[in-house]
């Protein structure tokens, strides 16, 4: 593989943004959901790298942010999960 000889790997598809967070939840188990619209961002991004801790510890913010006004987000990630683990 080309990483293996060029000690680099290229990953696509990922904002800057969640990148860092997903660096930061590396080394810290943490993750803040700032903004309820991007954890469908983080929870792709979990996915793609098998990061089953990280899509828990999401589900639990996402859960902490529950309320009317965000009901339908996220019903609508949960269904967007749903899709991915089908």
């Amino acid at each position: 593989m080309k990483e293996s000889k060029e000690n680099i790997v290229s990953i696509y598809e990922i904002c800057p943004k969640v990148f860092e967070s997903v660096l930061k939840f590396c080394y810290s188990g943490e993750i803040t959901l700032d903004d309820v619209d991007v954890a469908h961002e983080f929870l792709r991004v979990a996915d793609m790298m098998e990061m089953s801790e990280m899509t828990a510890k999401i589900g639990i913010e996402l859960l902490r942010e529950l309320n009317y006004t965000t009901l339908f987000q996220i019903w609508n990630i949960a269904g967007m999960i749903y899709k991915y683990a089908v």
